[in-house]
């Protein structure tokens, strides 16, 4: 009686883990979208990541040796936007070297906010998407998508 209360504690304990590790593949990182007007036909795309403790994503430029996915924003429909600069993030990524990736690679953890200055005279909807990829030390969940739609004024 007492192994049969123990391999059924030991099976409810895997499928918990599972679904914990399934839920925070989705939930680990939070992704906020906005636009911010800097003057007359002048904006900026703001993309802010929160990243659950113990998470990191990787740069826009991850490093290493090419196994690594970019975290990468795009505009999908960009309709009399003249785009001003690259996109920056307001902390510089972290940088170490790994036993089994050649080269250094870069990431942020915590959070990070990724900027983009532009111009356009016309009122849109900006469709877009932010791919990336959520790791810890232990592992990486496959690549993400985030889709967003955003109003310029």
């Amino acid at each position: 009686m007492m192994k049969k209360i123990l391999v059924l504690f030991l099976l409810l304990s895997a499928l918990a883990i599972k679904s914990q590790a399934q839920a925070n593949a989705k939930d680990v990182v939070k992704w906020k979208v906005s636009v911010q007007a800097l003057s007359e036909n002048t904006y900026q795309l703001i993309a802010e990541a929160k990243m659950q403790d113990g998470f990191h994503i990787w740069a826009l430029d991850a490093g290493g040796d090419g196994s690594l996915i970019n975290t990468e924003l795009l505009i999908h429909n960009p309709q009399k936007i003249e785009w001003k600069d690259n996109w920056t993030s307001n902390v510089a990524p972290k940088t170490e070297k790994y036993d089994y990736i050649d080269g250094a690679v870069h990431y942020y953890e915590r959070g990070v906010r990724f900027t983009r200055t532009f111009t356009t005279t016309q009122k849109q909807v900006l469709q877009g998407s932010i791919r990336y990829q959520t790791c810890n030390e232990a592992m990486c969940f496959p690549p993400q998508d985030y889709a967003f739609e955003i109003s310029v004024p």
